[in-house]
């Protein structure tokens, strides 16, 4: 805290340790991977949501980056079309190979407002907060489109 800084009460406030409480949002076999949503740099202040943007080009669309061994394990090429499920819905992306993903793990932007990405997310909401778990997600891949939820 820098010297004089103020809170709304004094300028010294004390942290409350939280108890850790596990998502009720876990991998399995129907569900292997853990997605999580966010946005990228070249995204940020595009007029994603109207898409009137010239800057737009930069990333004109959402892609799920996955890494190259679970990428071979399913045998899926980057640029692939796929779809992917969750508990709570699914939507199709184009898959982007690289190598700044672990296994096990993907990654989405939900820029584009046409795909739904946030219609992956799960309900459950932070109890201290009530912000929307986005940042853990377990979902499935799969090749053909439009899948249901199980």
């Amino acid at each position: 805290m820098l010297h004089g800084e103020r809170f709304a009460h004094a300028t010294r406030t004390s942290l409350q340790p939280i108890p850790y409480l596990p998502s009720p949002e876990t991998v399995g076999d129907a569900y292997p991977f853990r997605l999580t949503t966010g946005r990228h740099l070249y995204q940020f202040n595009a007029g994603t949501m109207t898409q009137r943007s010239a800057t737009a080009e930069l990333r004109s669309r959402d892609l799920l980056d996955i890494a190259p061994a679970d990428a071979a394990a399913l045998g899926l090429d980057d640029g692939e079309e796929v779809t992917v499920v969750s508990r709570h819905g699914s939507t199709g992306l184009r898959i982007r190979i690289t190598g700044a993903m672990r296994p096990g793990e993907l990654f989405t932007t939900f820029h584009d407002p046409a795909l739904f990405v946030n219609r992956l997310t799960s309900p459950v909401r932070d109890r201290a907060v009530q912000a929307p778990e986005y940042k853990l997600t377990a979902v499935r891949i799969v090749r053909e489109r439009n899948p249901e939820p199980s």
